[in-house]
């Protein structure tokens, strides 16, 4: 069975929570989209250090998303003096990726 197959079901029931229709509307407030982004990042950043490290990056160069995202997050953000919130879920994947 491949991955996407796997994961097909998880993908469809994803798709019809509201953030994720207001994500895929386009209609999306830019301080919703960056505080989105600035949570994305921690998650993205802490795969890539593990998968270069485990050398399955090498073979897929321009593949790492994290530095972008966390580019984006910059360009939409306002306030220069703080960052959004980091959801608790954000901060108990990066712990379990860790141990793992």
């Amino acid at each position: 069975m491949s991955l996407k197959d796997l994961v097909w079901e998880a993908h469809k029931e994803a798709e019809t929570k509201p953030f994720v229709k207001v994500l895929f509307s386009g209609n999306i407030d830019p301080k919703l989209y960056a505080t989105y982004l600035y949570n994305q990042f921690p998650q993205y950043e802490i795969l890539e250090m593990f998968a270069m490290r485990a050398g399955i990056t090498q073979q897929m160069p321009n593949i790492e998303r994290s530095k972008s995202i966390l580019a984006d997050f910059r360009e939409l953000w306002p306030y220069q003096d703080q960052n959004p919130t980091v959801l608790p879920v954000v901060n108990d994947y990066v712990k379990y990726i860790n141990y793992i």
